[in-house]
C-alpha cells in the first residue's frame, strides 16, 4: 500500500457542503445575545459585509454542531426575544435550561481556570429571559471526549446586571447597524488575536 501526503481538492469541499447545509455561513437575523457579548465590530461587519470563517472557525462551528444535533436533535431556533435581544439556548425544556460547548480545555484546566465568562454570560442572559435562576452547561473536550457537565445557579441581582450590560451594547449594536457605522470597539483582547476582520 502506498498512503500519500495530500489534500485532494474533495476534503475542503465536504468541509464548506457541510458549513452550508448547518448555516455556518449565512449571517443571522436580528440581534442575538451573543452578538452583544463579543465583539460588536465582528458582530456588526458579520451582518453588514461577512468574511468567510476561516478553516479553524469552520471546524469549531462544525464539531458544535455536530454534536449539538447528536445530542439535542439540531439547530437551536430563536426560543424568545427581549429589548430587541434575541435568545437561542440549546436545550429549554421543562423549565431546564441548558447548554452545551465543545472545547479542547480539560476538567482540570476548568476548575483551575473557570467556566469562561462569555458561556457564563450568555446562560445568564438566556436565563434571565426565561425566567430561570440555574443552567446546566455541558461541556465536552473534544480530544479527550470528557463530559464536563456542571450546573450555574445565579442570584436576581446578577442576572439583571448581565442583562443591562447585554442590552446596552445590543442597542449600540442596533444603531450601528442601522446608521451603516462602525461601533467603537468594545472587546476581550483575545477576541482580536485571531479576528478575521483585523485588516478592517
Amino acid at each position: 500500500m502506498k498512503v500519500e501526503k495530500a489534500r485532494p481538492e474533495i476534503v475542503d469541499k465536504i468541509i464548506q457542503e457541510a458549513g452550508q447545509r448547518f448555516g455556518v455561513l449565512q449571517a443571522r437575523e436580528g440581534v442575538h445575545a451573543t452578538d452583544a457579548i463579543y465583539c460588536l465590530r465582528k458582530a456588526y461587519w458579520n451582518k453588514i459585509d461577512p468574511l468567510p470563517p476561516t478553516k479553524e472557525e469552520l471546524m469549531y462551528y462544525l464539531l458544535g454542531l455536530g454534536l449539538q444535533t447528536a445530542l439535542l436533535g439540531g439547530d437551536n431556533q430563536a426560543l424568545a426575544k427581549k429589548d430587541g435581544i434575541i435568545i437561542s439556548p440549546d436545550y429549554f425544556k421543562d423549565g431546564i435550561l441548558a447548554e452545551l460547548k465543545t472545547t479542547r480545555m480539560s476538567e482540570k484546566r476548568i476548575e483551575e481556570l473557570g467556566i469562561p465568562d462569555g458561556w457564563k454570560k450568555q446562560l445568564m442572559a438566556y436565563a434571565y429571559v426565561l425566567g430561570v435562576t440555574s443552567a446546566v452547561i455541558i461541556m465536552i473536550n473534544y480530544i479527550s471526549t470528557e463530559i464536563i457537565p456542571r450546573v450555574l445557579y445565579f442570584d436576581k441581582e446578577e442576572l439583571e446586571d448581565n442583562w443591562n450590560s447585554i442590552a446596552n451594547r445590543g442597542a449600540i449594536l442596533t444603531v450601528a447597524l442601522a446608521t451603516n457605522r462602525v461601533p467603537e470597539p468594545l472587546n476581550e483582547v483575545w477576541e482580536s488575536k485571531n479576528c478575521r476582520y483585523n485588516l478592517r
